[in-house]
């Protein structure tokens, strides 16, 4: 009697996940609310990745209102994104930054992030939150001067 036995070897390779990217939006997202203010803040992250080829992608970012209120919040907006091109010029975005967060319950949340361009230089962006019936909608946004930052988050 002859046996016969195969050995059967198996390699396994271990792959490490790659890390994400955000990718940034397409398509409007304007009059749409956010998952969480934390989601917003990874899609603005991807949008500034690409803000010289789509600048449009940031403004609709701040568009994240009720549908009833995108007449009222476009023209701001649009001017934050524009005095955001004019600011960068021929620089990049470098980094944002959040800096100061500021709960109030579970109903509004108020966050304020320092961009900051290749060359250093650097703006503050103050955004608030609101839940409206269980999600989350931006509910303001304004953006500040070098001059006016230290004011802003109670440094001087």
């Amino acid at each position: 009697m002859i046996a016969r036995v195969t050995l059967l070897t198996v390699t396994l390779a271990v792959v490490q996940p790659v890390p994400a990217q955000p990718v940034a939006p397409k398509g409007t997202v304007a009059g749409q609310p956010t998952l969480h203010p934390d989601a917003w803040e990874t899609d603005v992250n991807a949008c500034l990745g690409v803000f010289k080829q789509r600048p449009r992608c940031l403004t609709e970012q701040f568009l994240r209102v009720p549908q009833r209120e995108l007449s009222t919040f476009e023209p701001p907006a649009v001017q934050l994104t524009e005095t955001l091109k004019r600011w960068l010029g021929r620089d990049d975005v470098a980094a944002l930054y959040r800096v100061k967060d500021r709960q109030l319950g579970e109903w509004m949340i108020v966050r304020h992030f320092v961009i900051e361009s290749s060359e250093g230089s650097v703006r503050l962006v103050r955004v608030s939150f609101r839940r409206i019936l269980g999600q989350w909608w931006v509910h303001g946004f304004r953006l500040f001067d070098r001059d006016e930052i230290d004011r802003e988050l109670g440094l001087d």
